[in-house]
């Protein structure tokens, strides 16, 4: 048996997706950052950006476990009991994987949440099976389909959910379905569907945008960052109230929302933030600026696109308005620290410095204390930021969108 995690909050802030771009001396995930290592995450996660929980989603990988290993055998984490592992700072570890799934021709992204190292070395050792290469992250698992990775997960205890569910890149619902609930082949079927503990949303979608499939409407939804570098930690991340000790039966059983565990709220980057929100033409680079849906470029009939997530659910979205069940809780959008201008590497660490970090700054510093550190310019932005207040200009086709100002006040 392990120990009690010492994270013993009412409410914590967990971030479910996050990459390592190297472990055990190796490339693990190949698009990610390099200093997005085990040991980066454990000096970044709870000092810099306080985040309580991370879900390290390369840990079975074999590098990724070797270093998570590596890390116990050390003293630098240590098992907790109901599932994970804590550092000395509090910050708590949940191993999972990022898995790969081929349907009908379309490349789809799932996640699997594990209680412990054993499962993760159980369930790498499945995976090793279907992977070309099993030290490397999001491999395309050959002859496996979803009902085969629920099953594979449920045997070593762990949960699935989609993947950044509605991006065109690898997303469920953004390449490959309309209705994953319908049967097969157009969907997975209600069995398989009913399978899943949530839905992630991705950075271009939120919950107003995903409560118009009516399918939804049973599942969590959690908002996580992929991270693919230290900077994007937590830059989506999910607000939970559990009963006793971060850990993973309790992130389970808050997903599962039994009586004392709670989704507070989900924390996502203003969805037009993301490099995925509206169609983008793939030949000029316009972005989509008209009603959605738009399957085409204005400028360049006939040319490739790339569809966007909020023309993707207007096209297969079931409800024309959001409906949002009552357990379902409030989406607060947020924009990292470092998008916002004047907020750059120095100011950013006296931010932190002096106010907490980042999510502490974002959310519950005065503005005054803000302008006393930073200047009131960059005071105003974090302000306009919180109260939703920012202008943006829309991502699209892989660009990521861009802050223009602050909206006045009506």
């Amino acid at each position: 048996m392990g120990e009690s995690s010492s994270v013993n909050q009412a409410e914590v802030w967990v971030d479910l997706h996050v990459h390592l771009g190297r472990a055990a001396g190796r490339p693990v995930k190949i698009s990610a950052s390099p200093a997005l290592d085990l040991a980066g995450v454990l000096a970044t996660a709870k000092a810099a950006v306080g985040l309580d929980g991370v879900g390290v989603v390369d840990a079975c990988t074999v590098g990724g476990l070797a270093d998570l290993r590596a890390a116990v055998a050390a003293g630098a984490l240590r098992p907790v009991a109901g599932g994970g592992l804590v550092a000395a700072d509090g910050l708590v570890i949940l191993p999972a994987a990022e898995v790969e799934l081929d349907m009908a021709g379309h490349r789809v992204h799932f996640v699997a949440l594990l209680p412990d190292l054993d499962a993760a070395s159980s369930l790498g050792q499945r995976l090793a099976r279907h992977v070309r290469n099993p030290w490397l992250s999001s491999q395309m698992a050959h002859d496996l389909d979803p009902a085969g990775l629920l099953a594979m997960a449920a045997t070593v205890g762990g949960v699935v959910w989609p993947a950044h569910a509605f991006t065109p890149h690898r997303g469920l619902y953004g390449c490959a379905v309309r209705s994953a609930a319908a049967p097969p082949p157009l969907g997975l079927g209600p069995r398989v569907f009913e399978g899943f503990i949530a839905v992630e949303l991705g950075l271009s979608a939120d919950t107003a945008m995903a409560d118009r499939l009516g399918e939804l409407a049973e599942l969590s939804f959690v908002s996580n960052s992929d991270a693919h570098g230290l900077a994007t930690l937590g830059r989506e991340v999910n607000r939970m109230r559990l009963r006793g000790p971060l850990d993973f039966t309790g992130v389970v059983r808050c997903l599962r929302r039994e009586a004392g565990f709670e989704m507070v709220a989900n924390y996502g980057m203003e969805p037009a933030m993301g490099k995925y929100h509206r169609t983008g033409c793939l030949r000029c680079g316009r972005t989509a600026d008209g009603p959605p849906p738009q399957a085409s470029c204005a400028d360049c009939p006939g040319s490739r696109v790339v569809t966007g997530v909020l023309d993707r659910l207007a096209a297969i979205a079931d409800r024309a308005e959001p409906q949002h069940p009552a357990h379902r809780p409030p989406y607060h959008r947020q924009v990292p620290l470092s998008s916002l201008p004047g907020v750059g590497p120095r100011t950013l660490g006296r931010l932190r410095s002096a106010l907490g970090p980042d999510l502490a700054v974002l959310h519950r510093a005065e503005a005054d204390a803000i302008a006393a550190v930073a200047g009131g310019t960059v005071a105003r932005w974090i302000l306009a930021a919180r109260q939703g207040r920012l202008r943006l200009q829309a991502g699209g086709g892989g660009t990521y969108g861009k802050v223009l100002g602050v909206a006045r006040l009506a």
